[in-house]
């Protein structure tokens, strides 16, 4: 009687230093922000870093430059997936971060000559990057795993969504609860982030307990679900600095191989630019 060979599960350690040996190292991504690349070193593939806010401190913002950053200056491809803005809407932003366009003018479309041709100059410049959108009204996660799949066999190397909260279960088990749903998300773009070795940069809303008081946030404040303090390898929480307007705290509330701290910041709400940071002593 033959006897079925069973394969022993994991590797030896052994297998794992040849490999580590002959791979390149980490690969980190400046994001253009030069406090919190000082301090981080960047955004490390293979990792998920959820960055969370209330509402109007600069989320969506903040992604868009660093994905504008790592197309100009590390000349790679980024993916975001915008659930909650259009990609006209996302272009307007960057148009405005570009130029001193007054924003109702532009979203009017009442310019001047000159103004129509910074506009332009505009245009063409974030035309060129290479960044794509997906502002696809499917937010379900089948869709972003075929996405992703996609996106990263045609050679994008950073992907973003926003927000994590937004995403539908498109016909999953009706009887999850809105928190155990956002968990499931969370797992699945950490996963991806691991397999596809690219940084997934995740973006997530705080309750409104975190904007009571004078208190900063923490990543207890993270709305609907304790699962993304759990999954997320970094997280940073954006926090208005009350006491010297318009700046904003990065809360650098975990960060799985490094320092935890705080940066401050300038940011321009008209423009959506984050500039100026500096390490909290």
């Amino acid at each position: 009687m033959k006897t079925r060979k069973s394969k022993f599960p994991g590797r030896h350690i052994s297998q794992i230093a040849v490999r580590y040996h002959r791979d390149r190292p980490s690969r980190f991504y400046k994001t253009g922000i030069e406090a919190l690349d000082e301090y981080t070193g960047g955004l490390p593939s293979g990792e998920m870093t959820l960055i969370a806010a209330r509402p109007g401190v600069g989320k969506t913002a903040l992604v868009m430059q660093i994905m504008e950053y790592i197309g100009e200056h590390h000349k790679e491809p980024s993916g975001i997936f915008s659930v909650e803005m259009s990609g006209r809407s996302l272009v307007t932003r960057m148009i405005l971060a570009r130029t001193t366009l007054p924003s109702i003018a532009l979203r009017k479309g009442e310019l001047t000559q000159r103004q129509l041709k910074e506009r332009d100059r505009a245009l063409e410049e974030i035309g060129k990057l290479p960044i794509y959108i997906d502002d696809s009204s499917i937010n379900t996660i089948p869709h972003i795993e075929n996405a992703v799949a996609a996106w990263v066999k045609h050679g994008i190397k950073v992907l973003g969504l926003d927000y994590v909260q937004l995403l539908s279960p498109g016909g999953g088990d009706a009887s999850d609860t809105r928190a155990s749903f956002i968990g499931s998300c969370a797992r699945t773009m950490k996963r991806l982030a691991k397999d596809m070795d690219v940084p997934f940069i995740v973006l997530a809303q705080l309750n409104r307990e975190s904007s009571k008081g004078r208190r900063p946030p923490t990543i207890a404040d993270l709305k609907e679900s304790g699962d993304l303090e759990q999954v997320a390898d970094n997280i940073i929480l954006l926090n208005p600095d009350q006491d010297n307007p318009p700046a904003v705290d990065f809360l650098l509330a975990k960060w799985r191989n490094g320092p935890t701290g705080i940066i401050s910041c300038d940011f321009d709400g008209a423009r959506g630019h984050f500039a100026s940071l500096s390490n909290e002593e």
